[in-house]
C-alpha cells in the first residue's frame, strides 16, 4: 500500500505467515517447542476440531517490541481479497504481551523520539509507517494497536514528546473524533500540547496518513514539518461541540447556549495558556454564529466559563504534584481507562462529562464552580426576548420568567434531575 520495500528497514520489524493450517507449528515443533509452549506464547491455537493451527496465516505480520526491545507480539494483515478472516490479527495477552501496555513503533524509534522527533498518535500500523517515513527523522507515527488509547500508552506518549508536543492524525469519521476527544484529555492531563496534523495536498484532503503518503508524500512531510503552525486539538473538538448542537442553539435556547458554554470553557481550559485567547475568540465567534447573536456576549460568557474551569484545572495539578498526589497517579491507569466514557455514548465531544481524564475529581468541581454561568448570560441578554422562546427539546423554560429566574431554575434543575456527572437531561446528543 505504501509503495514501499520495509524488509531491511530499521524502523520496522516485518515479515509474511504464508498460509496453510500449521507452518509455524509444524517448524518449532522440530526445534523442540511444546503445543503448551506455543499456544501460551500466542503464536498458535487450538482448532475446533482439536488440532493445534498457527495463529497468522497468509498475512503481512508487523512485530511488536517492549521497552527492552524484545519481540514480544505480532499484528497481521489478512491478504487483500480474503473477506472471511478479520483485516487486522493481534497476539492475544500472554505473559508478557498486554496490548493496551504497548504502541506500535515506539521501539523501534525511540532514539529518534528522544532526538526531537514529534510523536504522532494515528489509528493503524500503516498510518503509523506513513508517519515515520514521511517524517524523515523528524516525526514518528505511534499506534495502539486497534485499541482505544488507554492511559498507559497516553504515558508513553507523553514521555516521547520530548518537545511537549504531540500531533493527532486520527480519522475524522465518528470513530475518530471520539478517539480525538478522548485522547485530548488523556493527554493534556499529563500536559502536553496536542495538535491536530491536517492532510491536504491544498486541493484535496485525505482521510488518513497512509492514504496521503500514497498519493502526495511531499504534502504529508510538508505537514509534519509545519508542526509549530498546526492548530490545536482543542480546535478541532470546538468545531465539533458546536456543529452537533447547532439545531437547539439556533433556537435560542437559553440551557442549551449555557451548556454548550460549559463544554467549551472546559475544554479551552485544558489547553496550554498562551493558546487559549485564540480559542475562547474562535469559540465565540462559532457559538454566535450558530446561535445568530452577537458575538460578544458569547466573548464573555466563555472567557467566564473559561476561567473558571482553569482554575479548577489549576487546582486539579496542583494537588496531583503532592506526594499523596504523585501516589494516587501511580494508581490511575487503570481507574482512567474504566471511567472513559464506553463506545454506546453518542456525546462524543463533552469535556465537562469527562471524569476519567482527572480522577472524576475535576468533573464535579467545574460543574459546582460554573453554576454561575446561567446567571452571567442571563444578564448579558436581558435586553432580548430569550425568555420568551421555548425549546423543543430537553432544555425546557418558563416563558415568563425573568433572566435571574431563568437561571435559578436552570440551577435547580441540575440539581434534582441532571445524571450524577452533570449531563443535561434529554442532551439532543445522548443515545435515545
Amino acid at each position: 500500500r505504501l509503495g514501499d520495500n520495509l524488509a531491511n528497514d530499521d524502523r520496522v520489524t516485518v515479515g509474511y505467515a504464508p498460509a496453510g493450517w500449521s507452518n509455524l507449528a509444524d517448524h518449532l515443533r522440530v526445534g523442540g517447542a511444546t503445543d503448551t509452549e506455543l499456544v501460551d506464547a500466542g503464536l498458535a491455537k487450538w482448532s475446533r476440531r482439536g488440532t493445534l493451527i498457527d495463529l497468522m496465516r497468509d498475512r503481512v505480520v508487523f512485530g511488536i517490541r517492549n521497552d527492552d526491545g524484545d519481540l514480544v507480539g505480532f499484528t497481521g494483515r489478512a491478504a487483500p481479497g480474503d473477506t472471511d478472516a478479520p483485516k487486522w490479527l493481534n497476539t492475544p495477552t500472554t505473559t508478557i504481551f498486554t496490548k493496551g501496555e504497548l504502541l506500535f513503533g515506539y521501539t523501534e524509534n525511540r532514539d529518534r523520539l528522544a532526538d526531537g522527533a514529534v510523536p504522532v498518535r494515528v489509528e493503524g500500523v500503516m498510518d503509523a509507517l506513513a508517519i515515520t517515513m514521511a517524517g524523515d527523522g523528524r516525526a514518528v507515527g505511534l499506534a495502539p494497536l486497534g485499541t482505544a488509547l488507554t492511559a498507559a500508552q497516553a504515558d508513553t506518549f507523553a514521555a516521547a514528546a520530548s518537545r511537549h508536543i504531540i500531533l493527532h492524525a486520527t480519522d475524522d469519521d465518528p470513530a475518530g473524533l471520539k478517539a480525538a476527544e478522548r485522547d485530548y484529555w488523556l493527554l493534556t492531563t499529563r500536559g502536553v500540547d496536542t495538535r491536530k496534523l491536517i492532510l491536504t495536498d491544498g486541493e484535496q484532503g485525505f482521510n488518513d496518513p497512509a492514504d496521503a503518503y500514497s498519493a502526495a508524500p511531499d504534502s504529508l512531510t510538508a505537514a509534519l514539518v509545519a508542526v509549530d503552525i498546526a492548530p490545536p486539538l482543542a480546535a478541532h473538538l470546538i468545531s465539533d461541540i458546536i456543529s452537533r448542537r447547532r439545531e437547539h442553539l439556533s433556537d435560542g435556547n437559553l440551557y442549551a447556549v449555557v451548556d454548550v458554554a460549559r463544554k467549551l470553557g472546559t475544554t479551552i481550559a485544558a489547553a496550554p495558556a498562551d493558546q487559549r485567547d485564540e480559542l475562547i475568540a474562535a469559540a465565540a465567534a462559532m457559538l454566535a454564529d450558530a446561535a445568530a447573536e452577537d458575538r460578544d456576549h458569547y466573548l464573555e460568557l466563555v472567557t467566564i466559563t473559561t476561567n473558571e474551569a482553569a482554575q479548577s484545572w489549576g487546582n486539579q495539578r496542583t494537588a496531583a504534584a503532592s506526594p499523596s498526589g504523585a501516589a494516587e497517579r501511580s494508581n490511575q491507569t487503570d481507574r482512567e481507562q474504566s471511567e472513559m466514557p464506553g463506545a454506546e455514548a453518542d456525546d462524543l465531544t463533552t469535556g465537562s462529562d469527562f471524569d476519567g481524564a482527572a480522577s472524576g475529581a475535576l468533573v464535579e468541581q467545574v460543574h459546582e464552580r460554573l453554576n454561575s454561568a446561567a446567571t452571567a448570560l442571563a444578564a448579558l441578554r436581558q435586553s432580548t426576548d430569550a425568555h420568551e422562546r421555548t425549546a423543543s427539546t430537553g432544555y425546557e423554560r418558563d416563558s415568563g420568567a425573568s433572566g435571574s429566574e431563568i437561571a435559578r431554575t436552570g440551577e435547580r434543575h441540575r440539581r434534582e434531575e441532571d445524571p450524577p456527572r452533570g449531563t443535561m437531561p434529554e442532551d439532543p446528543d445522548r443515545e435515545r
